[in-house]
């Protein structure tokens, strides 16, 4: 931070001056099939599951759904990698680090099926 937290100062003064960018964020509604779902990643289970209108499985799964999301979106390798991230991360910053590059490390060498074979089973 430097004598009188003068690295805190310039680093607050730099962001104070700098240029405002937009940032896209997209209203976004996602419909599928009767058969269809949506997937959500459970940080307790570090596994997927389906979303459904109430708690037990039995009820109605949630054929809309609709939210905000950045600019980013991906069917890709890296969001393979991301996805695995999300399932394995850990409270430890260094860990995670090591998490994402195994995960890269692992669908590297491993066979996927293609975006469009992913698509046509959906």
């Amino acid at each position: 931070m430097g004598t009188h937290l003068a690295g805190m100062k310039k680093l607050i003064t730099k962001w104070a001056d700098s240029i405002i960018e937009d940032f896209d964020i997209w209203d976004v509604t996602i419909d599928c099939y009767p058969e269809g779902g949506i997937r959500y990643i459970s940080k307790e289970k570090r596994s997927f599951h389906k979303l459904y209108k109430t708690e037990s499985e039995s009820d109605k799964r949630i054929l809309r759904f609709h939210k905000k999301m950045s600019n980013y979106f991906s069917f890709g390798v890296d969001s393979r990698i991301g996805y695995g991230f999300d399932k394995s991360r850990t409270s430890n910053r260094c860990c995670n680090k090591v998490v994402y590059c195994w995960e890269g490390f692992k669908k590297m060498f491993k066979s996927t099926r293609k975006v469009n074979d992913l698509l046509e089973d959906c």
